[in-house]
């Protein structure tokens, strides 16, 4: 749950979202999870950084979830994370 990036300082918005990795193997699976603080905190930064306009459309949702894997892949390694999913996205 984080509050979303406000351009226009009038609205107050928030993002409460759940998302799911996808790794290739127990290995990878034993990585992400031993750098869940590091994940969570580069996943924060980044959806604060979004404003609602930004991610409001099907396509502003795609590039969020490409951005949140790009991001994911510098802390974890290039690869190792190969899907996003959005398993739970609600704007308020």
């Amino acid at each position: 749950l984080v509050n979303l990036l406000d351009k226009t300082n009038i609205t107050k918005r928030y993002l409460k979202v759940t998302l799911a990795l996808e790794v290739g193997d127990e290995e990878a699976k034993a990585k992400v999870e031993k750098l869940k603080t590091q994940l969570r905190d580069t996943i924060i930064l980044l959806l604060t950084s979004q404003a609602f306009q930004d991610i409001s459309s099907v396509e502003g949702k795609l590039g969020l979830k490409q951005e949140v894997m790009n991001r994911v892949n510098l802390v974890v390694g290039a690869g190792v994370v190969s899907r996003i999913y959005f398993t739970e996205f609600v704007i308020q």
